[in-house]
């Protein structure tokens, strides 16, 4: 309901049809425990944090997936900024698609 709600805000704000937008992403250079620096919400779309990730790390060198240093599961995700966009007019590049789970069980 959380993205949704980001959606519809979206598509009534630009006058665009809920089922023409997917989301696209950016990832902060904000860690989650220090989020207090955005104090006002982004213009466009939301910030998400309290995500980790599984058997991967982010980098954040090279603001990339990377991985796993040794014997460490999971590692926290920076504060992500999901940003509707018109699914024709969003930019091609490469990223992983991966499942988002709420809880460590499966």
């Amino acid at each position: 309901a959380f993205l949704t709600g980001a959606q519809q805000n979206f598509a009534r704000k630009h006058r665009i049809p809920i089922d023409h937008l997917v989301f696209d992403f950016h990832v902060l250079s904000i860690e989650a425990d220090n989020r207090s620096s955005l104090m006002t919400p982004p213009e466009e779309g939301v910030y998400v944090y309290g995500l980790y990730l599984e058997g991967a790390r982010w980098d954040r060198d090279t603001m990339a997936l990377g991985e796993s240093p040794s014997k460490v599961l999971y590692d926290a995700v920076p504060v992500l900024h999901l940003v509707p966009v018109d699914r024709a007019k969003k930019e091609a590049r490469l990223t992983y698609r991966c499942p988002v789970y709420k809880t460590s069980a499966r």
